[in-house]
């Protein structure tokens, strides 16, 4: 006849099996914080204008605030693109607050004390912060960069590809804005980015030299 264990022997056991599970679920936590971390990494950190708001509050940076629509394809281009440039990304999370806003929501939105809604007036219909931020060029997408007290620096309209993309935000970063022009920053800085010569062919929506100039 086999004799019961020990209810000591049962403790031990027991306490064996906890550690184990634990140290499973433990290991389970640190590779998921790992992995989201990770994946934080890879991809930009948007943020709500009220949330870029209260951060900019305790760390000063520049925002950057891309206003797109749900219909918008070179918005979705850009997302798919651009957006997802690693260069791109890094420089992004590491010295702006990124910032994305429907351009056509119905949601209220805070900005430096004011609420701002969706209006039906003199039969149209506006956002009153699109309105006010992209002024008369309402396009989509559309990119606002702002100071580090939240004070409109530039907007531009269109599509950009990475490389272009990527000397808009150290001409913007750096101040470079306020030192010199955007062609003589253009021929002073060279982007890691190549290129892209089938998105600028095909989707590029301005001329970004024109903007500049004419502001």
């Amino acid at each position: 006849m086999n004799q019961p264990l020990p209810l000591s022997l049962l403790l031990f056991f027991t306490f064996i099996i906890l550690i184990c599970c634990n140290g499973c679920f433990v290991t389970n936590i640190v590779h998921n914080n790992l992995l989201s971390s990770t994946q934080k990494q890879n991809q930009i950190q948007w943020l709500s204008l009220e949330e870029a708001s209260k951060k900019n509050k305790k760390k000063a940076k520049k925002v950057m605030i891309d206003f797109y629509t749900d219909w918008c394809a070179p918005c979705k281009k850009m997302d798919k693109t651009t957006f997802q440039n690693p260069d791109i990304i890094r420089y992004i999370n590491n010295n702006f607050y990124a910032v994305k806003i429907n351009g056509e929501t119905s949601e209220p939105i805070d900005f430096k004390g004011e609420t701002y809604s969706y209006v039906t007036e003199d039969y149209s219909e506006y956002h009153q912060l699109t309105r006010k931020l992209l002024t008369n060029k309402v396009a989509y997408p559309s990119f606002v960069f702002l100071d580090e007290n939240l004070e409109t620096i530039q907007t531009l309209p269109g599509y950009l590809d990475a490389k272009t993309f990527d000397m808009v935000l150290h001409y913007f970063e750096g101040d470079y804005h306020q030192k010199m022009s955007w062609s003589d920053f253009t021929k002073k800085y060279k982007s890691p980015i190549k290129d892209d010569i089938v998105s600028k062919n095909s989707l590029q929506t301005f001329d970004i030299e024109t903007i500049f100039v004419s502001e």
